[in-house]
């Protein structure tokens, strides 16, 4: 398990740095119509990531589990709009995958 999820923080940075370089740190941002909306879209991919960092700290495979499908689902359900926001800069099928992994290997 510890493999995926360091594949899963690595897939966050990724996420991360694309957010990144939809904000402010980005000037080119500010002339783009569309940032304000890849910023959502990107960064509610993450919201609720919690609730899997909480599976795994308690120890709990089936929350774990149920979790990463869930991400994996809401994810897959908003694939359009993520790969939209996204610019090619990160596979969605890659972080979809991590979850997928994560899920299969809990015990």
């Amino acid at each position: 398990m510890e493999c995926n999820l360091g594949k899963l923080l690595i897939f966050i940075a990724s996420v991360s740095k694309c957010i990144r370089m939809n904000s402010s740190y980005n000037r080119a941002s500010f002339s783009d119509h569309e940032t304000p909306e890849r910023v959502m879209w990107l960064s509610d991919m993450f919201h609720d990531v919690d609730t899997l960092g909480q599976a795994v700290v308690d120890g709990n495979p089936t929350d774990v589990r149920n979790e990463a499908n869930r991400i994996a689902n809401s994810w897959n359900c908003h694939r359009e709009q993520i790969e939209k926001a996204a610019q090619g800069k990160f596979s969605l099928d890659e972080g979809i995958g991590i979850l997928e992994s994560l899920s299969v290997q809990i015990n």
